[in-house]
């Protein structure tokens, strides 16, 4: 029997050739540098500019809406440039610094009997209106304006498109003349909407009381006065019928938004 050893004996598992004692960061199939034979590792490997990404099939558009409103008319409620309401209300002698809602809240806080007579007297035209059930009163924001009184841009048709005679693979390519397309149908289809009526409440009894009424945008038929800060500085409006109504009954004036 023989002792020598066999000098670099085959290995029954071969070596990959290009396999060593220190690991390597490139191999046949990649690894861990950023280049390899089937592309980049790294993260930062998406590009904006891919086979399925970039403008080919366009880009990420931004769509436009808008709320159509329920109703033909809407109605602003403020204190704010409505004079003084007090002297109208009360008949006491005209005062001017009572053209701002923070100059009747402050003589009601200072002035108990002031808040008697016309708490009496917001109760007694209230009760006229014979106003019941519950109403949504919106705050004055300019979303909300928005929705009333911007022009709709409901989907327009299908954009018309065209076949890329360049490329070896089938796909449809987007059309670039259908955004005027898109626009002038858009553009007669707004000049035939009708604009909604928008009015503005001028007398006094009756803004006083929606004010003063009106908790969490919500004005309810037996809700108790509330002449406080909170409450009457508050700009409002609302498109419920009823209320509208009332507002054309008692004074109101068409105003632009």
């Amino acid at each position: 029997m023989s002792n020598k050893k066999t000098k670099n004996s085959p290995n029954p598992f071969p070596t990959p050739r290009n396999s060593s004692k220190k690991s390597s960061s490139s191999s046949r199939f990649g690894g861990g540098s950023s280049k390899s034979r089937f592309g980049s590792s790294s993260s930062s490997s998406s590009s904006s500019s891919s086979r399925f990404g970039g403008s080919r099939f366009g880009s990420r558009e931004e769509v436009t809406w808008t709320v159509t409103p329920s109703h033909d008319s809407v109605v602003r409620i403020s204190l704010s440039g409505l004079g003084d309401p007090v002297y109208r209300l009360l008949k006491q002698p005209i005062n001017a610094e009572f053209s701002k809602p923070e100059k009747i809240i402050e003589a009601l806080t200072n002035d108990p009997d002031l808040l008697e007579k016309l708490t009496e007297a917001l109760n007694e035209a209230w009760e006229a209106y014979q106003f019941r059930g519950a109403s949504i009163i919106y705050p004055w924001e300019d979303n909300i304006k928005k929705a009333f009184v911007a022009v709709p841009h409901p989907t327009p048709p299908p954009p018309p498109k065209k076949e890329d005679d360049d490329d070896d693979e089938d796909y449809l390519e987007y059309d670039d003349d259908a955004d005027d397309v898109a626009l002038d149908w858009l553009e007669k289809l707004s000049k035939g909407r009708q604009s909604i009526r928008t009015l503005r409440a001028v007398d006094a009894a009756f803004v006083l009381n929606v004010l003063a009424r009106t908790r969490a945008n919500v004005l309810v038929g037996n809700t108790p006065l509330a002449l406080e800060a909170g409450f009457l500085e508050k700009t409002v409006l609302t498109d419920d019928p009823r209320i509208v109504e009332l507002a054309q009954a008692t004074g109101c004036i068409e105003e632009e938004w």
